[in-house]
């Protein structure tokens, strides 16, 4: 009797070929199995993150890290159908809302990007969507946000090189002003900080400082308190936390500038504060003739609405709905090139791009009989840039993309998507960096995160976010999942033969079970 072993899974699905034709050790039909070069395995479960919101669907997640000795992590999100903005909390295991019903309604049915940024000014989280404005949170106070009261500037956005990449634009001062196909960028954060000295305070108890009072969209930072009977100062540790230079603590808000301390008695305090608006990064304005450094607008006026703006070497790709620009500026701000990178090069929604250390994933969806997932990258043994396809083994003809978000999330690169007869997303196909293998799973997300080293997905069925590919089960439930291997002639073609026994190897839960079966 001979013996024939499958020792290597690294192909994952392969399914734009004949069964008989695949390599073994893929698959020709898969779901929620995951191939790991030696092995393949069932996806793990998920948990839903503090209290069940029930259906619907989430707009935006974003995470941040404090500037304390960790560097703690902050989770936000923004659900669909609501004005909240949330961070969760975790010693209540629960999520608490920032501020209170900070976006207006019309903004309810948007999606909203997040992303993070970090100054001498502090730890902060920028998000906005075409109907809202642009809204800022010191990480440090997750549960205080100040609106920017952008009622011109708003929409998609991106920072990088310290400044705000920002398209999508839908004006309030009329319909006139909504651009849907140019890149904007702010200024290069000048850090214009204005410095207040021996501000008075009644009583270094609790108060609130002075700058707020005189500018809604200020906030503050680097403050220092000191006890005028005691001589005992008080030190900003950047955190949110203040440690005196004896043996007393505090507080201090850097949105709204209310400070506590564990002292009683009159004092003094200095510190700075900023206006992100004023030469910052939600500052869009430029001179008559522009100067270096300020806000710039790029014409990229076809290839339909702009999608996503995502960084390869010094050059910020463009990706619009049917072409590509390449915009390529310099470090001192004095010039740019603004050119068409490819022709029906394009992606269907503004998060299917996703710049990575390996290049640029995107989506190609312009022929949506034919999608293609794709890596912008130097072509081989030479310095030129080209996407290439990276789903040539996978039919994937069954799926809409028009939902999809590419992330990525420990060895892979996720592009989350919808079988043609769902209406909501409903997979998550895994392209694992190593491997070079796809694999299919049947998560339900709109927007995917890494917060805590663990992936977290923004559901789009529901206003949750989960944290995925984590224990056993799914809350509970069952998690199902199937592989069927390819036709295998067991290397003797055109034989007749006998299969005796088929002997499995692995790991398997008192819980769990599994359904072998062959075919004639």
């Amino acid at each position: 009797m001979r013996n024939k072993e499958i020792r290597d899974w690294k192909f994952g699905l392969v399914n734009s070929v004949e069964p008989q034709s695949i390599p073994i050790g893929s698959f020709s039909r898969a779901l929620n199995m995951l191939t790991l070069g030696d092995k393949f395995e069932l996806r793990r479960g998920s948990r839903i993150l503090g209290t069940d919101q029930g259906s619907g669907s989430v707009a935006g997640v974003g995470v941040a890290a404090k500037l304390d000795s960790t560097g703690t992590e902050v989770l936000f999100r923004k659900r669909r159908a609501q004005r909240k903005v949330e961070y969760y909390d975790t010693v209540t295991e629960d999520w608490l809302e920032t501020g209170s019903n900070i976006t207006p309604t019309a903004s309810n049915a948007e999606d909203f990007a997040f992303d993070a940024y970090n100054s001498q000014a502090g730890a902060q989280l920028f998000l906005s969507s075409a109907s809202s404005s642009i809204y800022k949170i010191m990480v440090a106070n997750p549960g205080s946000i100040t609106d920017l009261l952008s009622t011109v500037y708003r929409g998609y956005l991106r920072i990088k090189q310290n400044r705000m990449f920002l398209w999508n634009k839908k004006s309030a001062s009329g319909s006139g002003a909504n651009d849907e196909h140019n890149p904007y960028l702010s200024y290069i954060d000048a850090r214009a900080y204005t410095t207040v000295s021996a501000e008075a305070l009644a009583s270094v108890a609790s108060g609130t400082l002075a700058f707020k009072a005189a500018g809604s969209k200020r906030t503050c930072f680097g403050v220092k308190i000191t006890h005028t009977a005691s001589g005992e100062v008080f030190t900003d540790n950047r955190d949110g936390t203040l440690t005196g230079s004896v043996s007393a603590t505090g507080t201090i808000d850097y949105t709204s500038g209310a400070f506590t301390t564990t002292l009683t008695g009159a004092g003094t305090v200095d510190y700075q504060w900023e206006d992100s608006t004023s030469t910052g990064l939600a500052d869009f304005s430029f001179s008559g003739t522009r100067l270096a450094g300020q806000g710039n607008i790029f014409l990229q006026g076809d290839g339909g609405p702009l999608m996503g703006v995502e960084t390869y070497g010094d050059i910020e790709y463009c990706a619009h709905k049917n072409k590509t620009y390449a915009l390529k500026n310099t470090t001192d701000d004095t010039a740019a090139t603004n050119l068409i990178f490819r022709d029906r090069e394009g992606i269907p929604n503004w998060r299917a791009i996703r710049g990575t250390s390996l290049g640029i994933f995107f989506v190609n969806a312009i022929d949506p009989d034919a999608p293609k997932l794709k890596l912008l990258t130097l072509e081989a043994g030479s310095t030129a840039v080209d996407g290439i396809v990276i789903s040539q083994n996978v039919d994937l003809s069954g799926y809409t993309f028009d939902k999809c978000e590419v992330s990525e999330i420990l060895d892979y690169i996720a592009f989350s998507c919808r079988t043609n007869d769902s209406t909501s997303n409903n997979r998550y196909i895994l392209y694992h960096k190593i491997w070079k293998s796809i694999d299919f799973v049947d998560y339900w997300g709109l927007v995917t995160v890494l917060y805590g080293g663990a992936v977290h997905i923004g559901e789009s069925i529901s206003q949750n976010v989960i944290e995925a590919f984590s224990g056993v089960d799914d809350q509970g439930a069952v998690i199902d999942g199937f592989a069927e291997l390819n036709d295998w002639d067991l290397e003797y073609p055109g034989y007749l033969k006998a299969v005796k026994k088929i002997q499995m190897e692995g790991e398997i839960g008192p819980d769990q079970r599994v359904n072998v079966y062959a075919a004639p």
